[in-house]
């Protein structure tokens, strides 16, 4: 396993954003998907997609607060600097 820096943080608005994280995962990084504006018919579908490319992928996927997605690469972890950063802002709740 190997400490990912920063995550990409993606604002999902629609369907095209699905690529950018797809992207990002192939790619070896962490991508933190904000879903909190997002219609819930596009919530749906981009999480439909990311589940499906998370399975694909061997990868994580997990809530980090209301309306927040983590999702990691196969053998990609998050340390606890990036945690913090999250948290900051507002995309990560250690409560969780």
């Amino acid at each position: 396993r190997r400490m990912e820096p920063e995550s990409h943080i993606i604002v999902a608005r629609n369907f095209s954003d699905a690529q950018m994280l797809a992207d990002s995962i192939r790619g070896g990084r962490g991508v933190v998907l904000d879903l909190r504006n997002t219609e819930p018919e596009m919530v749906r579908r981009i999480v439909d997609f990311a589940s499906g490319l998370t399975y694909a992928l061997d990868g994580k996927m997990a809530k980090t607060t209301k309306g927040v997605i983590l999702i990691t690469p196969s053998g990609v972890t998050l340390g606890a600097p990036e945690h913090e950063r999250l948290e900051k802002l507002g995309l990560f709740d250690s409560e969780s």
